[in-house]
């Protein structure tokens, strides 16, 4: 099969993890798999798996944009296709509008991704156009059925994103030659208790309310010390400014440290003593809540979206009502003076993941 997948950018993200992992599958079995998309720091392992990578904004919000429509009607004429999986709405339509112009014969089979609560709209609806409907979680299958009832649902097909338990699983080990290097790397993190929030550094994500809840731990007597990790994007740099004021002005600036983009996240998050999953807005899924689980962390997170299914399965003790501080700072200090334990995670792997998904490809070609 020919596979080729739309995206905005190929930046750090949760669909942008997504098409990486499935290329990899895809090209490891043989198919051939090209990628469309702005460039971003996931290209060199996009590059490394065999995958093609052709560096076309398809996600960029303006006029010209529309131009790649019939460039594309033409690349893929020229380049016929079995698969087109659209991951993010103006990359879909660009993708729908494309095949339109070719013979019915000649078109690649229309594929969507749902990865988030989109706002309802006729501009969202794209996303629902596909022969086949990919969600991400119970949460968005029934967001998509609740605003879209014109969908049938046989056509919703359920594929959590799962993560490598090669990587991610309870017997993962820091070596000692990792611990040397995050204990000189951060030295202030020391014997206390460590508090992970990963994510990118954007609003949505609850930072401030991280650092309120460090704030609260340490007047209540624990010894803890936040750590921040995740890619921060052109024109942030103000935001993380704002959650190091934050920190200052509550006095815990010693307790906070960001560590960046990483590529040691089994190791940090099984560092941590707690991960956090803080986001203002309900999440698809949670990869992050995810991988935490499964190298036997605690994960305290809003009950909301697909992280309350999540942890619904596999540690509902770390589900706190959506935006309640006070019940969040009552949970991490009895999680922290009493950890719980987690239910073994099987079902979320990224082999059952892409397993699902290159069987739908398949099933669609036939």
């Amino acid at each position: 099969m020919h596979i080729v997948h739309l995206l905005a950018s190929m930046q750090t993200g949760g669909s942008e993890l997504v098409v990486l992992e499935l290329a990899a599958a895809a090209v490891k079995q043989g198919h051939q798999v090209t990628v469309f998309s702005a460039a971003g720091d996931l290209c060199p392992r996009l590059h490394a798996s065999g995958a093609e990578h052709l560096h076309w904004p398809v996600g960029k919000k303006n006029l010209h944009t529309l131009k790649l429509i019939r460039r594309l009607t033409t690349w893929l004429e020229e380049n016929p296709a079995d698969i087109l999986h659209a991951h993010s709405r103006l990359p879909a339509w660009i993708a729908w509008k494309a095949i339109q112009a070719l013979p019915q014969q000649q078109r690649p089979h229309f594929i969507t991704s749902v990865h988030g609560h989109y706002s309802v709209s006729k501009y969202s609806a794209i996303m629902t156009y596909g022969e086949k409907i990919i969600a991400v979680s119970g949460s968005i299958a029934r967001y998509i059925c609740k605003n879209y009832p014109q969908v049938n649902d046989a056509k919703i097909v359920v594929i959590p994103p799962g993560v490598d338990h090669l990587i991610f699983n309870p017997q993962h080990k820091n070596s000692p030659a990792w611990t040397t290097a995050f204990n000189a790397e951060f030295p202030s993190v020391a014997d206390r208790r460590l508090l992970m929030l990963p994510g990118r550094i954007t609003r949505l994500k609850g930072h401030k309310c991280f650092v309120r809840l460090l704030a609260g731990l340490i007047a209540a007597g624990e010894n803890v010390h936040g750590l921040i990790v995740g890619p921060m994007s052109a024109g942030k740099q103000h935001y993380l400014d704002e959650i190091s004021e934050l920190a200052l002005d509550l006095g815990i600036s010693e307790h906070l440290d960001y560590a960046g983009n990483r590529e040691d996240m089994a190791d940090l998050m099984l560092r941590a003593d707690l991960v956090l999953n803080l986001s203002i807005k309900a999440e698809a899924f949670g990869r992050t809540v995810n991988e935490a689980l499964s190298v036997g962390t605690q994960v305290v997170a809003w009950d909301r979206g697909g992280v309350s299914e999540l942890l619904g399965e596999l540690f509902p003790q770390g589900r706190v009502e959506p935006g309640n501080e006070s019940d969040l700072l009552k949970t991490c200090t009895k999680l922290l003076r009493q950890p719980e334990a987690i239910s073994n995670n099987q079902a979320y792997s990224l082999a059952v993941t892409n397993s699902a998904t290159l069987d739908l490809y398949t099933e669609l070609c036939q």
